[in-house]
């Protein structure tokens, strides 16, 4: 299952930022995700509820998919499976992401050292591989990746 996100608009609220968006799986619409961002929770409206018949089957598969996913630590220290909210939370942050990582792409390539964190994105002012390679091989031998 591959899941993408389309149409996504972001605010500011009172208890952060709300968003919402449509959620689409292998190419089809699969649900409409809104967080108003004033601290209730994600409301969900999918694809398949907006049919008179419809027995909520996209949602019983989405909850089954949030709880394949690995499971996060509580403050307890004890493993628990992700929610509905939780997953959607990160595609949001992946999706992100790729936006910020395809802005900076166009300014040059991209690499992190090996010190840093995985967060961390550096950038090379130049869109030509092979010289970045080699001022990266000159300045940080075998201490870069390219990402």
């Amino acid at each position: 299952m591959k899941f993408t996100i389309k149409g996504l608009k972001t605010w500011t609220s009172r208890e952060g930022g709300g968003y919402q968006f449509n959620l689409y799986r292998d190419g089809k619409k699969f649900a409409f995700v809104h967080q108003d961002g004033n601290g209730g929770p994600t409301e969900f409206q999918f694809a398949d509820e907006e049919h008179p018949n419809s027995r909520g089957e996209f949602r019983a598969e989405f909850k089954q998919y949030c709880a394949s996913l690995p499971y996060w630590t509580g403050h307890d220290g004890k493993p628990r499976p992700k929610d509905m909210d939780m997953a959607v939370a990160e595609m949001l942050d992946e999706h992100e992401t790729q936006k910020q990582m395809a802005r900076l792409r166009k300014k040059g390539i991209l690499f992190r050292l090996s010190s840093d964190s995985p967060e961390t994105i550096r950038t090379i002012s130049t869109l030509d591989l092979i010289t970045a390679q080699k001022y990266l091989d000159q300045k940080h031998p075998g201490a870069y990746v390219l990402i």
